[in-house]
């Protein structure tokens, strides 16, 4: 979600906060009393990224040291539209991969204390995927679709090109082109959401069967010690709350992505920001491909 208002909305903008507890917003202000605003709001756990608009930069600049959600103060438009769609993907990538168990939206878990909720909604997870998958299940999935996207003309036409040429064949396809299906199905296992997740049974099911294919092409592959890399970008709390959970049972809630390419997890881990309370990371994964349990799923998917 994206906000920009003036002082003369403040006080319905911070009930619009406080209600959208499950959301990321990026709040974009050009209000003169912008410090007013930010001490209201900045604080506010939804709040994950601030734009100043103004052609004054020197008027904005000790707000910097101040707020560490500021990514930058902006004279021209293109170049804050252009700040914001690269913060939109930063944090698109960022809660797919990796964040932590608050009641909120996630995409891992501290398993010690949630088991009972983990292997809940993980059994739910394994019985939608085995749902006879029909051409009603598929038309459900078509409608939510296009009403989530009902003011996005892009992704209504991406909607429209599934509805007419998708094959169960190729559902690791749409997962990795980053469209509607990417977006949704990951905002789906990152909430829980029991309900979406039953109306996306048709895709989910499709993707599931794909990937086991994909495993077990991996299994028969004589190098058994796989070793791949997540480059990423956590903010200090949640970076100290990884190191505590040190020891401990963390499951990714979506499909966690990596690479075999370490400079290039690297590059991605070290990418230049603006925001002052993020630790640059990067995950080390070794396994043996025989030895891991065979309910744990994983895929080799560099050729779609």
């Amino acid at each position: 979600m994206i906000l920009s208002f003036s002082s003369l909305i403040l006080m319905n903008a911070l009930n619009i906060l406080s209600l959208s507890k499950k959301k990321k917003i990026f709040l974009i202000t050009s209000e003169p009393k912008t410090s007013e605003i930010l001490a209201q709001t900045s604080s506010l756990p939804q709040i994950d990224s601030v734009f100043i608009f103004g052609r004054k930069k020197d008027q904005y600049e000790q707000l910097l040291s101040k707020c560490s959600k500021i990514t930058g103060i902006y004279a021209q438009i293109d170049d804050l539209w252009q700040s914001i769609k690269e913060q939109v993907n930063f944090v698109n990538r960022q809660i797919q991969a990796f964040s932590f168990f608050d009641r909120r939206e996630k995409s891992t878990k501290d398993l010690s204390k949630e088991s009972p909720e983990f292997l809940w909604f993980q059994l739910f997870h394994y019985t939608v995927t085995r749902i006879p998958r029909n051409q009603q299940a598929k038309e459900e999935m078509i409608h939510m679709c296009k009403y989530y996207y009902r003011r996005n003309e892009k992704e209504i036409q991406f909607i429209e090109e599934f509805k007419k040429e998708y094959q169960p064949k190729d559902a690791i396809f749409w997962y990795t082109n980053q469209c509607f299906v990417y977006k949704l199905i990951n905002k789906v296992l990152r909430t829980e959401d029991i309900g979406f997740l039953y109306v996306f049974r048709f895709y989910i099911g499709d993707l599931f069967e794909s990937l086991r294919q994909e495993h077990e092409k991996m299994l028969s592959l004589e190098d058994n010690i796989l070793h791949v890399y997540r480059g990423m970008k956590l903010e200090n709390e949640e970076f100290e709350r990884l190191k505590e959970n040190q020891g401990k049972l963390i499951s990714p809630n979506g499909y966690l992505s990596a690479s075999r390419n370490k400079p290039m997890a690297v590059h991605f881990a070290t990418k230049p920001t603006n925001r002052s309370n993020i630790v640059c990371v990067l995950f080390q994964i070794q396994c043996d491909i025989k030895e891991i349990d065979k309910s744990i799923e994983f895929a080799d998917i560099a050729e779609y």
